[in-house]
């Protein structure tokens, strides 16, 4: 590996550490993060064209001027960890992050979604035999799947709020992983918020998504359309569907993740009620008959 580096990059590597599909390594007090990557080539030139967030991990060219290379017949990339700090990255944090603005539209989430939940119902009809806990929760959450397509329809003017921002957020939000170059994708700026909010809900005993909620409203940038946006990716279950592929595609699932959300659902469920109305107080966005009408009795 020392000798491979050397030859692609001109990095004497040091102290280089193995993990399931990745090497760390050190140069002049430096981390490196060599790592397989499924992105193309012309995706990753894509994204340096723009002018990203110092703090975000550097991608590096090989001596070929190329961002992938091929290393035991796979494509891995190499970038410099600009952040190693073990602090968390909160909610307001994000908001205040200097984003990397895009100007053009989007507006697909619409497509991507119901393209998602046909393919998801194709895969359990087929591969979900067995699989109680999938069959025991999945009509639910496609329904809110459903749900969060419908309530797009709500969506009069896009939103011009489009920057760079991140695939998933992972918790806990550590720079490690947010400031992560290749996490990076072109959409709406309240799909960090909207993941931060969901993955914190279903992880954290203590946190109260309402205060995050607050402070988006009071930053005049986000208008009705990325309210509702952002109401409609927090009734989108990615936080399921995620652990759905997962278990379908490699056969492996941590019953007790797919427990622990369905054991907060009903909590969710009165966010998604609260979240309304305080979103309500400033936006006359649209409501969902049975959220609201849902009872504060667990």
């Amino acid at each position: 590996m020392e000798n491979f580096i050397l030859y692609y990059y001109n990095i004497k590597a040091s102290n280089i550490v193995m993990g399931d599909n990745y090497y760390y390594f050190f140069n002049d007090n430096n981390m490196y993060y060599f790592c397989n990557t499924n992105r193309l080539e012309n995706d990753l030139n894509n994204l340096y064209i723009y002018n990203i967030n110092r703090r975000y991990h550097v991608l590096l060219r090989n001596r070929f001027n190329n961002y992938i290379t091929i290393y035991n017949d796979k494509n891995y990339i190499l970038f410099r960890v600009n952040t190693l700090l073990d602090d968390n990255i909160n909610f307001k944090d994000m908001l205040h992050e200097k984003r990397t603005i895009i100007n053009k539209g989007k507006n697909i989430w619409k497509n991507i979604w119901q393209n998602k939940i046909d393919y998801m119902e194709e895969q359990m009809g087929e591969l979900g035999i067995g699989k109680d806990i999938l069959i025991n929760s999945f009509s639910y959450y496609i329904g809110l799947g459903e749900n969060a397509i419908s309530y797009l329809d709500n969506l009069v003017n896009d939103s011009k709020n489009i920057s760079l921002v991140h695939h998933r957020i992972f918790y806990p939000n550590i720079p490690i992983n947010y400031y992560n170059t290749l996490s990076l994708i072109e959409d709406y700026d309240v799909r960090d918020y909207a993941e931060y909010i969901k993955i914190y809900f279903f992880n954290s005993d203590n946190y109260n998504p309402l205060n995050d909620i607050k402070s988006l409203l009071s930053d005049d940038r986000y208008t009705y359309s990325d309210f509702i946006l952002l109401y409609a990716r927090l009734l989108y279950p990615t936080y399921y569907f995620d652990l759905f592929s997962q278990f379908i595609a490699n056969d492996i699932c941590d019953d007790k993740k797919i427990i622990n959300i369905m054991n907060k659902q009903n909590e969710y469920e009165l966010f998604l009620k609260d979240c309304y109305y305080e979103i309500k107080n400033k936006y006359n966005i649209p409501e969902i008959p049975w959220i609201i009408k849902r009872s504060n009795k667990l």
